[in-house]
């Protein structure tokens, strides 16, 4: 699409949800959007809703890029609507505009608002390690804020802080609704790995390095998606030893990481999930994320939510003099709870201990949980749908 194409689509969009905010506000309606589709927080809460029945006296409305993936199979009042196409979308400003409820995940879905109207974002990290796009951009007043953001506790708000211009007010401090999902003990292994034989699993999640507009590596050796391995050779001798001490690896790479940059080999004790995985077996990452028992990362924000669960954490930072973005803690090793990975000999003793029961960091684990989760239940959405209902954001017949 043309740059000019794009400012008049968008400007019919704008004065379609102008002329559509003349309609009533519906309170009975609730509005969601995740980076992904169906996903992430906003799916973890619309899973909630459903179990609870709330669809059958409020409606529920998705934002989505493939409505007619989800409406056949939709329960009552819930609506899937297209979010995006190089054409106006009148259904969706029709919805924009009179929900009184709107909740995303990443980017808000639109800059306009109503009086009475509460945009919600869930974020998508309890806390952080390294410096996002606003971090970088410094560049804190012209972001189009929400009225409210999700943290999971005020270690989260006093990072958010550093990099965003929120209101201490605007802050709701009730938990993410997706780390509901790391205790639900959902079997997500024998979907991916049907030939799983009950080995422990590891998964490996990399933020991403290459991929949109960042390239946030000068280092070009991270084919694997496990920043250890700098070779075929070392990954078949990393599935060799795997296969020997009975470990499973499961490699995630980030959604948005450049898939293109990476090398997936099929090997019987690595394999390589996607997200298109993920989808095609109804899994959400951290449903996925609650059955390993070991977790590989670098600097992703993700080893946060694995605190909940109170397992060993390996940290791969073998290209960390080549990351580009920074981190936004003066000693980010410091907030590693887990051993420091530079080698493939390195990832052999730390999962060698493991098995053998060693766990010298779990009192340093369980200090930053502490510290950044001020609930570490499965209450997350209930305590956001009862914000909402007793705001009187979201009205529900009892």
């Amino acid at each position: 699409m043309s740059k000019l194409a794009n400012q008049f689509r968008r400007a019919a969009d704008n004065l379609m949800i102008r002329l559509f905010s003349l309609f009533p506000l519906r309170r009975d309606r609730i509005l969601l959007m995740s980076d992904g589709d169906f996903w992430d927080n906003t799916r973890a809460f619309y899973d909630y809703l459903i179990a609870r029945g709330i669809h059958e006296t409020a409606q529920i409305v998705w934002l989505v890029d493939h409505p007619e993936q989800h409406q056949a199979n939709a329960p009552k009042n819930v609506k899937f609507v297209r979010m995006h196409a190089s054409h106006p979308l009148p259904a969706r400003d029709y919805y924009l505009a009179t929900t009184a409820c709107v909740i995303y995940t990443h980017q808000p879905p639109t800059a306009l608002r109503r009086a009475g109207q509460v945009f919600i974002h869930t974020t998508h990290s309890a806390s952080q390690l390294k410096a996002s796009k606003s971090f970088l951009s410094r560049d804190k007043e012209k972001i189009n804020l929400p009225d409210y953001q999700l943290r999971c506790g005020v270690d989260g708000v006093e990072k958010f802080k550093l990099g965003h211009a929120y209101k201490d007010e605007q802050y709701l401090v009730l938990g993410m609704p997706r780390l509901d999902q790391v205790f639900t003990e959902k079997d997500c292994i024998t979907p991916l790995a049907p030939v799983w034989c009950g080995e422990k699993l590891i998964l490996s999640m990399e933020t991403f390095k290459k991929g949109g507009n960042f390239d946030d590596s000068d280092n070009d050796s991270d084919v694997f998606g496990i920043n250890v391995i700098h070779s075929k050779d070392e990954l078949l001798a990393l599935n060799q030893f795997l296969s020997d001490q009975g470990y499973l690896l499961m490699v995630k790479p980030h959604h948005k990481q450049d898939l293109g940059f990476l090398e997936f080999l099929e090997l019987d004790h690595i394999l390589f999930v996607t997200d298109e995985q993920l989808r095609s077996n109804d899994i959400q990452l951290c449903e996925l994320i609650g059955n390993c028992d070991v977790m590989l990362t670098d600097y992703s924000s993700v080893f946060y939510d694995f605190l909940l669960l109170d397992r060993p954490i390996g940290f791969m930072i073998s290209d960390m003099e080549d990351y580009k973005r920074g981190f936004i803690v003066d000693d980010p090793l410091s907030e590693m709870p887990g051993e420091k990975l530079k080698t493939l000999e390195d990832l052999k003793s730390f999962l060698l201990a493991v098995k053998a029961g060693e766990d010298p960091w779990q009192s340093e684990r369980l200090r930053i949980r502490d510290r950044v989760f001020a609930h570490q239940d499965d209450k997350n959405s209930e305590r956001l749908y009862q914000w909402l209902v007793q705001r009187g954001v979201l009205q529900v017949r009892r």
